[in-house]
């Protein structure tokens, strides 16, 4: 995690409408493509603590799950 030097303080999150909701706790990943199919992730955590962290993690599991991205006999995409 590249950021760990910095403490967060907020994520401002701007929709297309205009609106705009403070997070004051929450996971940030994002993406940044490399060469051949290659993916840079980059992960920010606000106020998470290890407990949540597993949770987080969980979660993301079940998400995939419900996808149907996991568990068919098929290779990934």
């Amino acid at each position: 995690m590249e950021n760990q030097e910095k403490d967060l303080k907020r994520f401002v999150i701007e929709y297309e409408d205009g609106t705009v909701r403070e997070v004051k706790k929450g996971f940030l990943c994002t993406m940044e493509p490399g060469e051949d199919d290659d993916v840079t992730f980059t992960y920010d955590m606000l106020g998470i603590s290890g407990g949540e962290l597993k949770l987080l993690v969980g979660g993301m599991l079940r998400l995939g799950m419900k996808l149907g991205m996991f568990g068919h006999g098929e290779e990934e995409e």
